[in-house]
């Protein structure tokens, strides 16, 4: 099967994606909010120490 003639490639050419079902778990949600708070908060110290040289 040849990629170029594939109905995948002929779709992207029209401009239509395929559609593909995603399913987010709370967990999943929480362990970003942590990583997004944690990344925030080593920011903002690296900061306050670089402004401080």
């Amino acid at each position: 099967m040849n990629l170029l003639n594939s109905q995948l490639v002929k779709n992207l050419a029209d401009g239509e994606l395929p559609e593909v079902k995603v399913n987010i778990e709370n967990k999943s949600i929480i362990n970003m909010c942590v990583g997004v708070s944690i990344v925030g908060v080593i920011l903002i110290l690296v900061y306050k120490i670089v402004k401080n040289i």
